[in-house]
């Protein structure tokens, strides 16, 4: 079970670097919708490419008119071009619209249209991101099986999808990726927009490496992703150079990472190598429930522990603030709307 989140345009991030402190692994981008591109996504994908954090981008998909699918899948494609960044995971096409105006039969060739056209430009195959409440509909997808050879992220709102059985609908199997969640938070999110959607990855970190598109050496990552792993390095006590985004400058340090943790020192790495120094996994099928809540008093401490004299982590939680809350203990919630902390039970709304 590897974790995850997507974002768009309705969020935005202090400090994107907090993600590297994180179970967190990958991230869907919203780059488009229709032939509009989302203002956003540019400055995701720069903020998080210096994170471990694997992106992906998606297109939110609407039925405006016959044989519109081409013109939408190029301008998705084209806003990722321009955002002169490349993704790690498979482009997604985001099939949600409740306001489409064509049938059925209207609806699966213009997916097609979409998802034949970004294939042909990428090389890549799409992943198809819907839920099974709009799939089924017959004024809508009418739960067509065309589709059932393309990777599955569902929408399904659940406490653990690690418990939930395969999808029923659309010929699929499986539901590799799922999104369980939409009234989370992660690090690094600015308490402007503290609502989040949350994912899993339905497999270990050996699966999620098979829609991954990384060099498999150190030395050839771009200098993005070796600032993650100089601030990973740091974070862990192996390194204390420059962060530059240099294999050279830290070669030294990931070795010495490297002899510790019982792998050969040099610059290849393999999945479980990555996972490793990213802290990426909880133990194997292990999920973390995770329920919603809304601060009801003026303000709020965050404190390292479940003690009203323990040491407060972040700044005051305001009233009427969502978070997510992790577990509970002796009348405290494990929370994280920022940073992990708790916080009295007394002073949260559930949901």
């Amino acid at each position: 079970m590897i974790y995850g989140f997507d974002t768009s345009h309705h969020q935005e991030f202090s400090d994107y670097s907090a993600l590297n402190k994180t179970k967190n692994a990958f991230v869907f981008l919203k780059a488009s919708e229709t032939k509009w591109s989302d203002p956003m996504f540019k400055k995701h994908c720069e903020g998080f490419a210096k994170t471990k954090l694997l992106r992906g981008a998606y297109h939110f998909l609407r039925f405006t008119a016959p044989n519109d699918g081409p013109g939408q899948a190029n301008a998705f494609v084209d806003a990722v071009d321009r955002s002169g960044q490349k993704m790690e995971l498979p482009p997604v096409l985001d099939i949600e619209d409740p306001k489409e105006n064509l049938d059925p039969a209207q609806c699966v060739t213009f997916v097609k249209q979409w998802l034949d056209t970004v294939q042909a430009r990428t090389g890549v195959q799409p992943i198809i991101y819907t839920g099974g409440w709009y799939w089924r509909d017959p004024g809508r997808m009418n739960n067509t099986n065309e589709f059932k050879g393309y990777t599955l992220w569902t929408s399904h709102y659940t406490n653990d999808p690690s418990k939930e059985e395969r999808p029923n609908y659309g010929g699929w199997a499986a539901a590799p990726f799922w999104q369980y969640f939409d009234k989370g938070s992660v690090a690094g999110l600015s308490s402007k927009t503290p609502i989040i959607d949350l994912n899993v990855f339905q497999g270990e970190i050996d699966d999620l490496w098979k829609f991954v598109k990384l060099p498999n050496t150190f030395s050839t990552l771009s200098t993005d992703k070796m600032t993650a792993v100089q601030l990973t390095l740091t974070d862990k006590g192996f390194y204390n150079g420059a962060i530059d985004g240099s294999f050279n400058s830290s070669k030294v340090a990931l070795n010495k990472w490297q002899s510790d943790n019982g792998y050969p020192a040099q610059d290849h790495f393999d999945p479980n190598h990555w996972a490793a120094l990213f802290d990426l996994s909880p133990k194997p099928g292990a999920f973390n429930p995770v329920h919603s809540g809304v601060v009801i008093s003026e303000q709020l401490n965050i404190r390292s522990s479940p003690d009203t004299g323990s040491a407060t982590v972040a700044l005051p939680l305001l009233k009427g603030q969502a978070l997510s809350i992790l577990e509970e203990k002796d009348g405290w919630y494990r929370v994280k709307p920022q940073v992990e902390g708790w916080v009295k039970k007394d002073f949260i709304r559930t949901s």
